[in-house]
């Protein structure tokens, strides 16, 4: 009976062995085909993008916009060899995890509780110093291209604003400059000083009494808000010298007295403000049409 006993647990000894030994080769096994899996790779450090380094500045916008698509186009090839560099680094790293673990080292060190009484697990020593091999890699190049996009808009329209700014008080000067000449001229002509366009047109439309009444007409049919007073005053002065002089006076009057008043009358009535202004004195008419240029 005692060798029966001692037959059986040199037995179960032997088995216990085998069991081992049988394990052993199979996690020596595993961490072969492991270690094959990553053989003649190597941990690298992805490559630094250009633009969130650089300090960009927009004073030519044209040559901003080369640089700005310059370093994108580099930085995007930078980005798409980075993310050969990362799978290979997180390959190398999930492939070292494998191989730790199938020698039967532990991720987990211990376990502890924190100030605030709840229990967390620490990853072993080993396994922190895999994490920190780089695997990703934040990459804003997308967002700080469109922002540098959107200053070289901005700078370009604030050099449009300025360049047009610029041209208007030019156009406003050489206007001013213009109005300037052609009222020394004028006034030399007819031997007065004018200091207005105003004051110039008043003298020159006085001095015809068809260029009068067309120009109040005229300005009648621009705005007859407050009525034909307008009309109403060159009238008055109207000489009936002629039988034309009489029917433009009839027609003329004729609208002053109707109680709906449209100030399109005058511009087509047979004796229209172009009719009267082609019936005035031609110098006098040329020297109205310039002022009234500059009104």
């Amino acid at each position: 009976m005692t060798d029966d006993k001692e037959h059986w647990r040199v037995t179960q000894a032997h088995r216990a062995i085998d069991d081992l030994a049988a394990e052993l080769k199979s996690a020596t096994e595993r961490a072969a085909r492991t270690c094959f899996e990553f053989a003649g790779k190597k941990i690298a450090e992805p490559s630094p993008l250009k633009m969130p380094q650089t300090s960009f500045t927009v004073r030519d916008p044209d040559a901003a916009q080369k640089v700005a698509d310059s370093l994108y186009a580099a930085d995007k090839e930078t980005r798409q060899q980075n993310v050969a560099i990362l799978q290979n680094n997180q390959e190398i790293k999930d492939a070292l995890i494998i191989l730790m673990e199938n020698l039967g080292f532990s991720k987990r060190k211990r376990t502890r509780r924190t100030p605030r009484g709840k229990m967390v697990e620490e990853v072993s020593d080993w396994c922190a110093h895999l994490y920190q091999i780089p695997t990703s890699h934040t990459s804003d190049i997308d967002r700080i291209y469109k922002e540098w996009c959107d200053r070289i808009q901005r700078r370009r329209d604030e050099i449009t604003a300025e360049q047009d700014k610029r041209k208007r008080e030019s156009e406003e000067r050489d206007r001013e400059n213009k109005k300037i000449r052609l009222l020394v001229e004028i006034g030399l002509k007819h031997g007065q000083t004018f200091n207005t366009v105003c004051d110039a047109i008043h003298y020159i439309a006085e001095r015809d009494k068809y260029l009068k009444l067309a120009l109040a007409m005229q300005r009648t049919r621009g705005d007859w808000s407050d009525g034909f007073y307008r009309v109403e005053y060159a009238l008055d002065g109207f000489a009936m010298d002629t039988d034309d002089d009489k029917e433009i006076f009839r027609e003329i009057s004729s609208f002053l007295s109707g109680e709906e008043r449209d100030g399109r009358c005058f511009r087509d009535c047979k004796w229209s403000y172009d009719v009267l202004f082609r019936k005035g004195n031609p110098d006098l008419l040329a020297d109205l049409s310039k002022l009234m240029e500059f009104e």
